[in-house]
Parts: structure tokens; C-alpha cells; sequence
């Protein structure tokens, strides 16, 4: 399967409200395609909702903020990450 595959698995599991099983989605995604953010930021919501890993989601957000920044700083002119971190 493809990191694609893999996330919108993991979205599919997020809207049954089965996040563990999404977070496992999203992470699958997130091995395969690392520079991701939007699957990172995924991921975290996932595991927001999975109460026992809401400190693991604060990484998850972290990182994929990080990602998000240095993909910017690239790729100003790409408005749709921009517009993602205001």
C-alpha cells in the first residue's frame, strides 16, 4: 500500500471514531512519506482523541508544524500551507 492508502485508512477509522486504529493508519503514512506534515498533523488529532496518548499528539503537532515551516520556507509561494499555519 501507499501513504495514501495508508491515511485514508487512517481517516476512515478517525470518522468511525476508532482513532487508535486511525493513528495506526496515519503513522503508516507518516513511515512512508516522512516530510508528510499533513499526516502528522492527522496523526495527532488522532491520538488526541486516544486518551491515553495525548502526549504523544503534542509531537504529532510539533512535527508537523515543523515540516510544515521548512516546506514554506522553500516553497513560499505555496498558499495553501501558508494559510495552514495561521
Amino acid at each position: 500500500p501507499t501513504a495514501e492508502a495508508y491515511s485514508n485508512m487512517g481517516s476512515s477509522y478517525f470518522y468511525l471514531s476508532q482513532f487508535a486504529e486511525a493513528a495506526q493508519g496515519y503513522e503508516k503514512a507518516a513511515a512512508l512519506d516522512p516530510l508528510a506534515y499533513l499526516w502528522r498533523g492527522n496523526l495527532g488529532d488522532a491520538l488526541y482523541w486516544t486518551y491515553t496518548k495525548r502526549d504523544d499528539a503534542k509531537d504529532a503537532y510539533q512535527r508537523a508544524i515543523l515540516l510544515a515551516r521548512s516546506i514554506r520556507s522553500v516553497w513560499r509561494r505555496q498558499s495553501r500551507i501558508t494559510a495552514g499555519l495561521s
